[in-house]
């Protein structure tokens, strides 16, 4: 349900469309972001999701992040350092805690990993389809909601996964295999977003 928006789909926003792609990738990421720590956790939580959202850490950071954005508040210089060396290693340890599952990952993990990349690819289609027809956007724009609804799963599905218990490993085959399948999926998404212009 939620792309990889961000460590893949700036770089390769940017990298396609040039530097004026870069805001509208970003924004991007922050709505998929905030839905993703909103519905998402609200999804997997059994029981008063609005207090498990509130509650997560990530949600309250963004949330103060944000409080301090707008009301023009600085940090202090040896804290910002400290939160950005921080926010810096938080993409790696995902990806460390995603390998270490990697280890109870059977070969019988790949048929999860061809369904989720078949449905993500009907899913992102129907997506499209419906902004396509009812919204109109630039070219541009069109050929980068292309893409987005087209991108593999994000690794923060399984850490959500992890963090809830709710199928780890079949979440953790679907984000290795769907992204793996991405080398061949994503050039060819590439060439059609392309020709719309």
């Amino acid at each position: 349900m939620f792309r990889n928006s961000g460590n893949l789909a700036i770089p390769l926003f940017t990298y396609t469309f040039g530097n004026t792609a870069l805001a509208p990738a970003v924004l991007l990421f922050v709505i998929s972001s905030c839905a993703h720590l909103s519905i998402g956790v609200a999804l997997l939580s059994d029981r008063n999701p609005i207090k498990k959202m509130l509650t997560m850490p990530v949600f309250l950071a963004a949330l103060l992040g944000l409080v301090l954005n707008l009301s023009g508040i600085g940090i202090w210089k040896p804290l910002y350092d400290a939160t950005h060396l921080l926010g810096g290693a938080s993409i790696p340890i995902m990806l460390l805690s995603l390998g270490s599952q990697m280890c109870n990952i059977r070969f019988s993990g790949l048929k999860v990993g061809i369904m989720c990349t078949v449905l993500s690819f009907v899913t992102g289609a129907i997506a499209f389809i419906a902004i396509y027809l009812f919204i109109p956007l630039p070219t541009l724009h069109l050929q980068m909601l292309l893409l987005f609804t087209m991108l593999p799963p994000a690794v923060m599905n399984y850490m959500l996964a992890e963090r809830f218990d709710i199928g780890p490993e079949k979440v953790a085959s679907m984000v290795l295999f769907s992204n793996f399948f991405s080398i061949i999926t994503l050039p060819i998404v590439l060439v059609i977003a392309l020709s719309l212009g």
